[in-house]
């Protein structure tokens, strides 16, 4: 699980391969995101090619709401599913910061 906080924004690389692990670029992918284990529309998951000779592509999105979150996508060429990291989105109050003044 990683633990980010609200307001940030997440990434993560997917890959697009054939069975003979060739890059399938000319891709779209279904979306699902889930925020404490339902459902949700309210979140913008962007996906955009980075790099078309190894087929990979950079999921992004933005915390905007605190909770569990994850998501789902489906490779419409391939068949396949990512599934995402688990992310438990926090308030900045719960990442507490502690300053160290020596001499």
């Amino acid at each position: 699980m990683i633990f980010a906080r609200t307001g940030q924004t997440l990434y993560e690389t997917v890959v697009s391969l054939d069975v003979d692990n060739n890059p399938i670029t000319a891709t779209t992918f279904t979306k699902s995101f889930f925020v404490n284990g339902s459902l949700n529309t309210g979140v913008t998951l962007s996906v955009s090619i980075s790099d078309y000779d190894n087929g990979i592509f950079i999921s992004s999105w933005s915390a905007s709401t605190e909770g569990i979150h994850q998501y789902h996508l489906l490779n419409n060429a391939t068949n396949t599913v990512f599934i995402s990291d688990v992310y438990n989105i926090r308030p900045d109050d719960d990442f507490a910061t502690t300053v160290f003044v020596g001499l």
